[in-house]
């Protein structure tokens, strides 16, 4: 008699060698892994991976709402008000009245936010080009538009 949990173990570890999903996923995981690595190297120890997906989801310009950053990150509004706290306390981000309605805030890049991102963003060209340099021109070309069109195709079928 076969043992049920043992035949779904193999048949999750048969769709897992099989699909692009788990890939993708490891692939983010190793690369920001990496890039917080880098910046914990650099002296930036209180860069957590959580502050780089909130500044990332900021309208580096304008501003966010607390709630729409909640939205897109997919989040609760009590998550984001921690990671805006620890961010504010950093001096990354500033708490201002949004002029549309000045009941609410608006969570806001300071300059040394502005300066925090472009040093993330400085760790991701340095980490991409070394691994352009391992796999290869070509392959990280069509590594790039693939993963662009990957992107540009579910978010098709999500907004269907």
């Amino acid at each position: 008699m076969t043992d049920p949990r043992q035949d779904l173990l193999k048949r999750s570890e048969e769709l897992t060698a099989q699909l692009i999903g788990d890939p993708l996923i490891r692939s983010s995981r190793l690369f920001y892994a990496e890039v917080i690595r880098r910046l914990h190297a650099r002296g930036r120890d209180h860069v957590k991976l959580s502050h780089t997906n909130m500044l990332a989801a900021l309208d580096r310009e304008h501003g966010t709402r607390a709630t729409d950053l909640a939205e897109a990150m997919e989040i609760t509004k009590q998550a984001v008000g921690q990671m805006v706290a620890e961010t504010e306390a950093l001096g990354w981000v500033e708490r201002v009245p949004d002029p549309a309605d000045g009941r609410a805030k608006i969570v806001r890049l300071t300059t040394a936010g502005v300066a925090a991102v472009v040093e993330g963003l400085e760790v991701f060209a340095e980490l991409e080009a070394e691994l352009k340099q391992r796999i290869g021109d070509e392959e990280f070309a069509a590594l790039g538009r693939t993963t662009r069109a990957a992107i540009e195709a579910l978010e098709a079928m999500s907004d269907a």
